[in-house]
């Protein structure tokens, strides 16, 4: 149901499709390259979840090698596009006493401007 879309070029399909493929979830067989395909082409076609979603799984080495400067390209084209999660990870990454502390609190008052609610609550304290 989901291969039509996303063969369409439906971004969101694409995120989704990919997941299954990921997750071998969905009556769909696992096939980590085909889901890492498809996670890439739904992100280079704007659609942001995918982009945060496949930083999270290189930050974690989630069914990939785990590569921290890949999720933070990754974060980075998300959060700089508005995606609050993206940017609530980067003041995570950036927070962590690496000399980025600096760069940790606009990437915080980012994802608190975009909503992120954790960001909200940690600028009011």
């Amino acid at each position: 149901f989901l291969t039509n879309p996303a063969n369409n070029g439906i971004a969101e399909a694409q995120f989704l499709l990919g997941y299954l493929y990921l997750t071998g979830q969905g009556g769909v067989k696992k096939d980590v390259p085909h889901a890492m395909s498809m996670l890439e082409i739904s992100g280079n076609s704007g659609f942001l979840r995918s982009k945060h979603y496949l930083a999270t799984c290189f930050l974690d080495g989630k069914e990939v090698t785990k590569n921290e400067q890949r999720a933070t390209t990754l974060f980075q084209e998300a959060a700089l596009k508005g995606h609050a999660d993206s940017c609530f990870a980067l003041y995570k990454m950036f927070s962590k006493g690496n000399g980025l502390e600096k760069e940790s609190k606009q990437w915080l008052q980012r994802a608190a401007q975009a909503g992120h609610p954790e960001a909200k609550q940690l600028l009011k304290t």
